[in-house]
């Protein structure tokens, strides 16, 4: 499932949940602001109380795609 789709999924399951759920995305290293930009803009439009972004790499430890 892209990303677009998993965020609009929750921010429609959003509204039948009385707290808060949140969906993560996955990118890739090289994605960049504007695109981690557009996900929190799609989050927010769809009523998404909690989106989290893990970019490969960000994190010391962390396996890699």
């Amino acid at each position: 499932m892209d990303w677009v789709q998993k965020v609009k999924m929750q921010g429609a399951i959003q509204k039948w949940v009385d707290h808060s759920i949140s969906v993560t995305v996955n990118v890739p290293e090289e994605t960049t602001e504007a695109m981690v930009n557009q996900i929190y803009q799609t989050a927010r439009e769809a009523g998404s109380k909690g989106c989290m972004i893990y970019r490969d790499g960000s994190c010391s430890g962390a396996p890699r795609r």
